[in-house]
C-alpha cells in the first residue's frame, strides 16, 4: 500500500497539484491519514471508502480514478461482512476499465478475497486459474501460481510452512 500511495504521490505532484488542492473534491490526505490511524475502524473505512468514490464521481476522467476506485474497494473489502460485495465491485472494476492496469489487479483480487478474506478454497482456486490462463505474463502470475498450489495441496498448512522452512534454509546455508 505505501508503494501504491508513493506512487499516486509522485503522478499528483508530476501533474502540478496534490489531492488536498482540489477545491471541488474531498481532502483524501486527511480521510486516508484517520483510516491509516485505525483500519479496524469500521466508520472510518466506511467514510474513507465514500471520499474515494466522490472524489472517482467528481473526475471521472483522471489518470488516478481508476486507482482511487479500486483503493476505495480495498478499504471496504476490510470491513466485516463487506467482503462478497467487495467482490461484486472488483468484477464490475475490472470490466468496466479493462485493459486498464487496475482491471488486471481487480481481479487478483478478487481471487484473493476468495482465499484469504473468506475462506472460499474453490472459488479462489478458480479465480488464480483463470487468472493464470488470462494474464501469463503478468507479474502477479506468479504470485497467484503460488497461492493456486497451497490451495490445491492436501496437506495442513502448517506442513506447507515447515516445508518451506526447511527449503529456505537449504537454499541460505548450503
Amino acid at each position: 500500500m505505501r508503494v501504491f500511495n508513493l506512487v499516486l504521490l509522485i503522478g499528483l505532484l508530476a501533474c502540478g497539484q496534490t489531492e488536498t488542492q482540489q477545491p471541488d473534491g474531498p481532502d483524501l490526505g486527511a480521510a486516508e491519514k484517520r483510516y491509516l490511524a485505525d483500519p479496524t475502524d469500521s466508520a472510518v473505512a466506511r467514510a474513507y471508502s465514500a471520499d474515494l468514490d466522490r472524489w472517482v464521481r467528481q473526475h471521472p476522467e483522471d489518470s488516478i480514478s481508476p486507482y482511487h476506485a479500486l483503493k476505495s474497494i480495498l478499504v471496504r473489502r476490510s470491513i466485516r461482512g463487506d467482503e462478497l460485495d467487495a467482490i461484486v465491485a472488483l468484477q464490475k472494476l475490472s470490466r468496466r476499465y479493462a485493459p486498464h492496469e487496475v482491471s488486471v489487479e481487480a481481479e487478483f483480487q478478487a481471487a484473493f478475497t476468495w482465499d484469504e478474506f473468506i475462506g472460499h478454497a474453490e472459488k479462489a482456486k478458480q479465480g488464480y486459474a483463470e487468472f493464470i490462463e488470462k494474464h501469463p505474463d503478468h507479474p502477479r502470475r506468479e504470485m497467484a501460481s503460488a497461492l493456486l498450489r497451497i490451495l490445491s495441496e492436501e496437506r495442513p498448512l502448517e506442513d506447507l510452512v515447515d516445508q518451506w522452512k526447511k527449503q529456505n534454509t537449504e537454499t541460505t546455508n548450503p
